[in-house]
């Protein structure tokens, strides 16, 4: 990969951390992002509630609709000893906006998210 471009892409995933430390207002600990070799950004943290996952969905939807090249973010969060795992998809249409995936067809989506005006 050329330097410009993983500088480029090491400056909006330290953008990315920044949007969620302060839309969560730290609610999210010990907050590391890494990319996968798919091109994944996977954003790990603890929180003591389900309210600092949902603020950190909400700032990840913000950032991926001011920053829509980036690619689909996975949100490891652990809750109480237990890790939840969601994907927040990038794109222009309503449909990959709408809420964020758990993965698991068989069980009614126990979180979703307010569309971002």
């Amino acid at each position: 990969m050329p330097l410009h471009r993983w500088s480029d892409r090491n400056e909006s995933l330290n953008a990315l951390g920044l949007a969620i430390r302060q839309g969560t207002h730290g609610q999210i600990r010990d907050l590391s992002i890494d990319l996968t070799d798919d091109d994944c950004i996977v954003v790990r943290g603890d929180s003591r509630s389900y309210y600092g996952v949902q603020l950190a969905i909400h700032a990840t939807q913000q950032f991926g609709a001011s920053h829509p090249s980036l690619p689909e973010t996975r949100l490891l969060v652990r809750v109480d000893g237990s890790t939840l795992e969601l994907v927040v998809l990038r794109g222009t249409s309503d449909e990959s906006r709408e809420s964020p995936s758990t993965h698991d067809a068989d069980r009614r989506p126990q979180l979703t998210a307010a569309a971002i005006a």
